[in-house]
């Protein structure tokens, strides 16, 4: 099974995800500040976990790859914090 992975490509950096959790990030993104603001985002993770065809690469700012980052590390009852 492929992963999704996350990249910001000006250093280099990326993460996998496999559905479950890209299904835990867009839950968390959700409940973040971000979640409206970065609502293609959410709808990409959306996509990936349920099995629609998306191809398996998103590439984001640095802002972007170091908040879901840290989110995807992140209880989900503290995500609202951030």
């Amino acid at each position: 099974m492929s992963k999704l992975t996350i990249n910001y490509h000006a250093f280099d950096i990326k993460f996998e995800l496999d559905k479950d959790e890209a299904r835990d990030l867009e839950l968390k993104l959700n409940k973040s500040k971000f979640g409206h603001p970065w609502k293609q985002i959410g709808d990409f993770l959306f996509e990936y976990h349920t099995g629609k065809p998306v191809i398996p690469y998103l590439s984001v700012t640095l802002e972007q790859y170091n908040t879901l980052n840290l989110l995807k590390d992140t209880p989900m009852d503290e995500c609202h914090k951030i």
